[in-house]
């Protein structure tokens, strides 16, 4: 695939031009260059990119051939490359009646199209230049190039259209299968993507980063063996692809598979030693294998490298919580929270930590902060309501009950403490009301109702829309 009057054509000569060239330049003289190799010169700075350079030597080409149409055609490629689609559209149209079997101009005038986001009419452009060449190759070379021009623009779904005639016409090509599995991917057809990645890895099968993006769509598609197939075929090909190693750690984590994430995670850990968040990992995964020794041992390995690690401190503050060592556990919470004040978890640990050590204010303003971070989540609600109810916050409970119906109102677990404290405070019918509600909703958890007022089991109205209801179902 070259592209045509590249400075790859020049081979041996390539230096020899450009060196002249620039001597000029510095020496402050004037050679001669033709067309040809002036149009080598701009493709060369083009091509790399400096546009400074591709400008000043636009002006002197056109100091020596100022009529001739190459040149212009390059200097409507220098106006694309500096952000001027309008100015690259106006040189092309005063050359396109000479020009007009040229389809780098119609290619160029394409890409300037799409710019400026007239679509329609940088398809027509694209059109009449493929219409104007006749060699397979060439054909599949414009269209790769033209998916590319696209692909720069997100135009992901335009780019295939493309891609498609190009493998149509040759279909083992590396470089357009994977471009079309890389914008089906962009478009989010996983599976039309995973189809292109596997014809290419079927022409390629030791590419690793191939494999790792196919294991990670799989794994996006919730196909987790397929996953794991994958990133082991990238772990056998490149042992030194560390990323791939939590990505398996990572699956054997969430499918609380935690001795085999804590084996990948080591295995990380000895390309990557100083890396905390790894450490973090394999701690909290023996965390939650209640092998507390070695979770704390990982812990304080990731603060030895990073110091002020909110989930680290909320990590050794739920390791020492289980083991009962409230004072310690409740100097890490702390410290997490001070970290990561967002964190609506870090408060749900301190206020728990905080109520088991009669801490009442501290807990409730915890679990305060908890829901408002995270209102959506009914189970900070419970936790708040709970503390209120067990410091026998009656009045209040109800307020923060009331509250919560915004976002929770078809919660049974919400409607049965609403009911019980209501019940509790004398508001018999809103009680019976709600208590009803919630027994729609949710026929087995009504106990809670009674274990928060226990005396409405006496009540015949409780007793008789436990029965009526019952007899419903």
């Amino acid at each position: 695939m070259k592209e045509e009057n590249s400075y790859n054509e020049y081979e041996n000569g390539a230096d020899d031009i450009i060196s002249r060239y620039e001597e000029m330049i510095e020496d402050g003289k004037n050679y001669y260059f033709d067309v040809e190799d002036l149009e080598f010169i701009l493709d060369f700075y083009i091509d790399m990119n400096q546009m400074g350079k591709a400008k000043q030597a636009v002006r002197y080409a056109f100091n020596l051939h100022p009529y001739a149409l190459p040149l212009q055609i390059k200097k409507a490629k220098i106006l694309l490359k500096n952000n001027n689609p309008k100015r690259a559209i106006s040189v092309l149209e005063n050359i396109q009646e000479i020009e007009m079997a040229n389809t780098e101009l119609y290619q160029i005038k394409g890409h300037a199209y799409v710019l400026i986001k007239d679509i329609e009419a940088a398809k027509e452009q694209y059109n009449q230049a493929l219409q104007l060449i006749h060699d397979k190759e060439e054909l599949v070379d414009t269209l790769y190039a033209i998916s590319q021009t696209l692909q720069f623009q997100s135009l992901y779904e335009l780019a295939i259209q493309y891609l498609k005639q190009a493998y149509n016409l040759i279909d083992d090509y590396l470089f357009i299968l994977y471009d079309l599995a890389y914008c089906y991917e962009r478009t989010e057809n996983t599976h039309q993507s995973l189809v292109y990645y596997e014809k290419y890895l079927g022409k390629d099968p030791f590419s690793d980063h191939v494999w790792f993006t196919v294991g990670r769509l799989y794994e996006e598609e919730g196909n987790l063996e397929k996953a794991l197939e994958a990133y082991n075929f990238v772990h056998a090909i490149n042992p030194n692809f560390s990323d791939v190693l939590l990505e398996i750690a990572r699956i054997y984590e969430n499918s609380f598979q935690y001795k085999k994430a804590i084996q990948y995670y080591s295995d990380y850990i000895e390309m990557d030693p100083e890396n905390y968040d790894v450490h973090y990992y394999i701690g909290n995964c023996y965390n939650l294998l209640d092998e507390w020794d070695n979770s704390m041992e990982h812990f304080h390995k990731s603060l030895n490298i990073e110091p002020f690690n909110g989930k680290v401190f909320h990590g050794m503050a739920s390791v020492l919580y289980k083991k009962n060592l409230l004072q310690d556990a409740l100097f890490y919470s702390k410290r997490a929270t001070l970290v990561d004040e967002d964190n609506a978890k870090f408060h749900l640990l301190f206020g728990k930590i905080s109520s088991k050590l009669n801490r009442k204010a501290n807990a409730i303003t915890a679990y305060r902060k908890t829901v408002d971070l995270k209102p959506q989540l009914v189970y900070y609600w419970i936790q708040l309501l709970d503390e209120l109810i067990h410091q026998n916050k009656i009045s209040e409970g109800i307020k923060v009950l009331q509250e919560s119906l915004e976002f929770h109102r078809n919660s049974p677990a919400i409607l049965y403490r609403l009911a019980a404290l209501q019940f509790k405070k004398g508001s018999k019918e809103n009680a019976l009301q709600n208590f009803k509600r919630a027994f729609s909703l949710d026929r087995k958890n009504y106990h809670d109702f009674f274990k928060i007022c226990p005396e409405a089991k006496k009540s015949q109205a409780i007793n008789k829309i436990l029965t009526d209801q019952t007899i419903k179902k």
